[in-house]
């Protein structure tokens, strides 16, 4: 299809089935430098190295999800909403390591906006998707030709730069098969954490990366039981999770359900918020980012290689100031010296 033609498609895209998505839509796309993405890798981008539970949508579409899909070698996450998670800065910045990324947005306030990153850098930000940076002199021609087009025909405009760029490109039917979604956990604060324990301990990480799987999985298991111990969650569901992954066993899903359902109820009053406030009740917040970290740990120790240590991460905000002495026996264990190195 040539430009034109690619417009005319999106157009399509954005009226057919009443024109909803032309009311509220969010398409991020992501074009790696090297090999494509798994929905999986898009989950953990988005969380800055953290690992985001993926499922299997069925059902009719929620404004609020953000599903996860892919075209030939770009990864896509659309909000059906627009009201939008992924595009707010630093988690497009995390999305666009080693890769390029777009992010188109419009919903029902009337607000509208693309921005265009390379590996961590906003190279271009188009609000009300008419004035922008030169380095785009070509697309915000074509935006502004289409300032007096019949709605939506801006917004398809915009898609087809994106695809023109990209080579990604959606159709109206993804929105009516299964697609993934991903689970988010609920923010632990205002501030934006990312996950990936690289972030904050990046000797630490590199020494757990290289190391045997059942030396992560001996970390990760001194992680729970410690915080287990700490901070008083011992409970039916996750005694039962730890004694089977003491095994060697795997856990199945409904016991996976049972710890995340742990986890969720000590967390019951910032249920629905945006975040927790810590300052609200700093020994609960703690007690729910601890068994956020053991719900993550016993995953992982569950994996088949336990690469997963976004549950270290946790487990550093939950201890806080006792991280540091936490920190000194993981050393310890593997290194075999007492002090960090």
């Amino acid at each position: 299809m040539d430009f034109a033609q690619t417009v005319a498609h999106y157009e399509k895209v954005l009226t057919d089935d009443s024109g909803w998505l032309a009311e509220g839509l969010s398409w991020t796309v992501v074009r790696p430098f090297g090999t494509e993405l798994s929905p999986g890798d898009l989950a953990a981008r988005m969380t800055g190295g953290g690992w985001p539970t993926t499922t299997e949508a069925n059902g009719d579409i929620e404004a609020e999800a953000v599903y996860l899909g892919g075209w030939g070698r770009t990864g896509m996450l659309l909000e059906p909403g627009g009201f939008t998670g992924v595009g707010l800065p630093h988690v497009l910045k995390w999305l666009s390591h080693e890769a390029q990324v777009w992010h188109l947005s419009w919903n029902l306030t009337g607000r509208r906006s693309m921005t265009y990153l390379v590996d961590g850098h906003i190279l271009a930000e188009v609000p009300r998707l008419d004035e922008g940076p030169e380095i785009l002199a070509t697309e915000l021609r074509s935006l502004r030709a289409a300032e007096d087009t019949a709605w939506p025909g801006k917004q398809a405009t915009a898609m087809a730069i994106v695809e023109a760029r990209t080579g990604a490109h959606l159709e109206r039917q993804w929105f009516d098969r299964p697609r993934p979604v991903v689970l988010l956990d609920q923010p632990i604060s205002p501030n934006p954490l990312p996950l990936g324990l690289w972030h904050h301990e990046p000797d630490l990480y590199a020494r757990l990366s290289v190391s045997s799987q059942q030396m992560r999985r001996t970390v990760l298991l001194h992680m729970v039981e410690t915080l287990i111990d700490t901070f008083g969650l011992s409970a039916p569901e996750l005694d039962d999770a730890l004694h089977a992954v003491r095994q060697g066993r795997t856990l199945g899903g409904d016991q996976h359900a049972a710890v995340r359902a742990v986890h969720e109820s000590l967390g019951r009053q910032w249920a629905g918020l945006p975040f927790a406030m810590r300052e609200q009740d700093d020994q609960q917040w703690r007690r729910w980012v601890a068994a956020n970290a053991v719900r993550h740990g016993l995953r992982s120790i569950s994996d088949a290689e336990a690469w997963h240590l976004s549950a270290l991460t946790y487990a550093r905000e939950a201890l806080s100031e006792d991280w540091t002495t936490f920190r000194s026996r993981l050393y310890q264990r593997l290194t075999g010296r007492t002090n960090r190195p």
